[in-house]
């Protein structure tokens, strides 16, 4: 038996890419497979039971031994609250969230009214996810009980053995066990596990090998209940076929599952899978495996590929060097896998996609030549508490109406964004560190509606947040910030928004840029509310080109170019605001740009705490202004507009001092100790 363990859940520059270059499209190489979607998805992951037991004493290659004892819900950090809040079902199930329903009732915006966000956050995102049908429960069996008392067969040279585990299998029963002898054993074509329960079994891997030497399934389970254990599996046929010709899905080792929903489990413990000439497990139907304590290391295409509604528990393996990517997850499949090394490949790490909705739990996934995970076609995988970091494109990418949850990873040191969201992805992606990226932080484009909510996004590369294209992704208390302990080189800007997106910002911290914290350019139309804007190098907000920024209830202080500038045609709308402390102006708008600006406070500016130049356009109501260090609004140039209602206080020069060519309606207004 192997004995118990308890398993604690808890657990840098490049120039920046142009769009092209966020990443390779054709990621994860041939589709090698024609998907068959089945119409039947009702399968579904659980963890209530116990786990199982080997009788037999074995070494593992990882220190990692599991037992029926040690491994239940809390075992895989699967709480009654995550199953509740994160189950996640049909893509066409999902309402789309209040934040993109409701409608804004000025500026003839179809995004949400902001001062209720907050109230409906929290509800919209949990009712998002919940399922409408109960999971099916994964039940690792304990088999030692039905194997008490069987036969056990020996394989080896003895002439009292059997001399090939054909043999044994074609003489078991039903639980019998099949002892290998060590040594390396030779197959020329597949060996089919057809007896129920059989257990094979080696003394270690490291030395009873099985070697295939043609291209074809070393071995093909087909009965359930079947456990392989302490065994190493390889392909040695280099001189006999060029793998790259092969025409159909197989694997060193395959377990092909009902194709109707019905527990078909095999164990596959402690065992080496090396040097396949197709996919290390190919995994399909409704199987159920149980795969820890393996190397699955060197396979000319993927490590372990699921197709088909399989689904199964992956834990504590070695996932290693294989040409394709360590994981696929393809036609509605949904693993488990959990404390995993998926490290080292030579195209991705984890390929979701196909409706597929595995949870990724506390792996590490690390040095992949492409992204460490790909989501794609409408899958919905729960990815939590990884180490996701160096890999040659992204850290994480979403595309093709990707949803699911993210929450909790490290995500660093990435070559292309550290997290890429594309065409309609609509992920929930919560309480992450996305940092020390050699590009940005997060690339949200395409017509992504993201929610983004409670994450730190810091020392990025260039841009902590992009945000292109069509996107509305909506971003909520996250904090976004440089700390100033690497060099970068080039302006680190916080916040960027460009062509016609329209994103949603609200409870922000943004601070400490080497640039500007927010800089909105394009036709962009951002609505910022109840951010917290501070200490950039540059600008607190800058609106350029054709954009029109929303700013509600923010507070904006501290920055050394204006707090606020607006420039071009752009256009700023402000309201109950506070600008205060810039060590420059307040608020400064230039060139024709459009400044809207209402019951906001301006005040305690090192310079002028409004100055209006070029030919732009001001309408300035109910404001408060105050305390600058010269005048308290400064029309200059071909400005115009009107000021009307403001209550002016404590400004050093005049409270407004606008030039000859000015053009300025002034209404009535107070003035207090000038």
């Amino acid at each position: 038996m192997f004995p118990s363990f308890s398993l604690d859940f808890d657990n840098d520059k490049l120039v920046t890419p142009t769009p092209t270059r966020a990443i390779n499209m054709d990621l994860f190489g041939i589709d090698d497979e024609e998907v068959i979607v089945e119409e039947d998805s009702k399968t579904r992951l659980d963890l209530e039971s116990g786990w199982f037991g080997i009788k037999q004493t074995t070494i593992t290659p990882h220190n990692m031994i599991l037992s029926s004892n040690s491994l239940n819900d809390s075992t895989f950090g699967i709480t009654s609250e995550l199953k509740t809040k994160c189950s996640l079902t049909d893509e066409n199930e999902i309402p789309k969230s209040n934040m993109q329903k409701r409608k804004r009732n000025f500026a003839n915006d179809d995004r949400e009214p902001l001062r209720n966000i907050s109230n409906n956050y929290s509800s919209s995102s949990s009712c998002d996810m919940a399922p409408k049908t109960k999971k099916k429960k994964i039940v690792a069996i304990d088999l030692d009980d039905r194997r008490a008392g069987k036969r056990t067969l020996y394989v080896s040279n003895e002439p009292s053995h059997y001399h090939s585990i054909e043999a044994a299998l074609a003489n078991a029963l039903p639980y019998d066990t099949i002892q290998v002898s060590p040594g390396i054993h030779k197959v020329s074509s597949t060996i089919t596990v057809n007896v129920e329960g059989v257990h094979i079994t080696g003394e270690n891997p490291a030395n009873v090998k099985i070697i295939c030497t043609q291209p074809v399934p070393l071995m093909s389970v087909v009965e359930n209940y079947v456990t392989l254990s302490n065994l190493a599996f390889y392909h040695d046929c280099s001189s006999e076929i060029d793998p790259a010709t092969s025409s159909r899905n197989t694997g060193l080792l395959e377990v092909d599952g009902p194709r109707v929903e019905n527990s078909f489990q095999t164990q596959i413990l402690n065992c080496y899978i090396m040097s396949s000439v197709e996919h290390g497990l190919y995994l399909t139907g409704f199987a159920e495996p149980i795969i820890a304590n393996c190397s699955i290391m060197d396979c000319t295409k993927i490590g372990i590929l699921f197709c088909k509604n399989a689904s199964g528990i992956i834990k504590n393996n070695k996932i290693l060097r294989n040409n394709y990517e360590g994981v696929t997850c393809r036609g509605k499949s949904h693993p488990i896998l959990k404390n995993n090394d998926i490290s080292d490949g030579k195209s991705g790490g984890i390929f979701i996609r196909d409706n597929s909705h595995p949870h990724i739990i506390s792996n590490i996934i690390s040095n992949n030549k492409r992204s460490g995970i790909f989501v794609s076609h409408k899958a919905k995988p729960f990815i939590s508490r990884n180490e996701i970091h160096n890999c040659k494109e992204n850290g994480i990418v979403l595309k093709m109406d990707a949803g699911g949850k993210i929450e909790e990873n490290d995500i660093y040191q990435n070559a292309y964004p550290n997290v890429y969201i594309t065409e309609d992805s609509d992920a929930e992606i919560v309480n992450n560190k996305i940092r020390d990226g050699l590009s940005f932080g997060i690339w949200a484009k395409g017509k992504c509606s993201s929610e983004i909510k409670n994450n730190s996004i810091y020392d990025n590369f260039g841009k902590n947040v992009l945000v292109s294209e069509f996107a509305k992704p909506s971003f909520h208390s996250n904090t976004i910030y440089f700390t100033g302990t690497k060099k970068q080189n080039e302006e680190l800007r916080g916040i960027v928004l460009k062509d016609l997106c329209k994103p949603i910002f609200e409870y922000d911290h943004i601070y400490g840029h080497t640039s500007s914290g927010v800089d909105v350019g394009g036709r962009a139309g951002p609505i910022l509310c109840s951010c917290d804007i501070h200490d950039n190098t540059k600008n607190g907000i800058l609106v350029r080109g054709y954009a029109s920024a929303t700013v509600k209830d923010c507070s904006i202080y501290q920055n050394n170019n204006p707090n606020i500038l607006s420039v071009d045609t752009s256009e700023a709308k402000i309201e109950n605001c506070k600008v205060y402390n810039g060590k420059q102006t307040g608020i400064s708008a230039k060139g024709n740009g459009t400044l809207k600006l209402q019951d906001t406070e301006i005040y305690s500016n090192q310079f002028t705490n409004i100055k209006l130049g070029g030919s732009s356009t001001a309408t300035i109501f109910g404001c408060k202004i105050s305390s600058g260090r010269q005048s308290g609004i400064w029309v200059k140039d071909d400005s115009r507009g009107s000021i009307d209602r403001c209550t002016f206080s404590g400004n050093r020069r005049e409270n407004i001092l606008m030039e000859i060519s000015g053009n300025m309606n002034i209404g009535s207004h107070n003035v207090y100790d000038k």
